[in-house]
């Protein structure tokens, strides 16, 4: 059995405190995207929220806001262990240079901050972007590649059209390979 790291444990609590502020954010992007791109398509609608908890409870949470968060926490500890450091060193001019230097990494880890959830979202976005993408290649070709491998049949196509439509399935072993060579030779014959 595995047992967790240090790390892991860390960003796992971490992932407990931020998960119901995050969750609150996931369902106002999804009722807006759902209310903008799929109001009338249940179907897409379901794609669109399925994309988008995935990236959001998985890796959007601990990508995006956990681990980030935990690093700045890192961070924000060394800098305050070279402030102490450098205020017992005689030099002034060194106190000043550990002072900035703790002072650069605040700053910047407060701007890390500020930028989790708007990280958090872009990624939110991405997966909207894949639901989108998905649906448009549904629409055009009439496949889901992803679904339960049925042919949507919108506008009335025939048979022959649809099988026309349908990717050919490529063969995987040799012998799969051969026959398939042999046939097309016995065609063009």
């Amino acid at each position: 059995m595995h047992k967790p790291s240090l790390y892991e444990r860390m960003v796992g609590t971490i992932v407990k405190w931020v998960k119901p502020h995050l969750h609150r954010v996931s369902e106002r992007f999804i009722e807006r995207s759902v209310d903008e791109y799929a109001k009338d398509k249940p179907r897409f609608a379901r794609m669109i929220e399925f994309e988008v908890r995935r990236r959001g409870d998985g890796a959007g949470l601990t990508q995006d806001v956990a681990e980030p968060l935990l690093w700045t926490g890192i961070k924000t500890v060394a800098a305050i262990a070279i402030a102490s450091l450098t205020e017992f060193m005689k030099d002034p001019k060194i106190k000043v240079v550990g002072l900035a230097t703790a002072a650069g990494i605040v700053l910047n880890n407060v701007v890390d901050l500020f930028r989790l959830v708007p990280r958090y979202t872009a990624g939110l976005q991405g997966s909207l972007e894949m639901a989108k993408d998905r649906w448009r290649s549904i629409e055009e070709t009439g496949i889901d590649p992803f679904g339960e491998q049925r042919q949507i049949n919108k506008g009335g196509l025939s048979e022959a059209a649809l099988a026309r439509k349908r990717a050919p399935v490529l063969p995987t072993s040799l012998m799969e390979q051969a026959n398939r060579v042999s046939e097309q030779d016995t065609i063009t014959r």
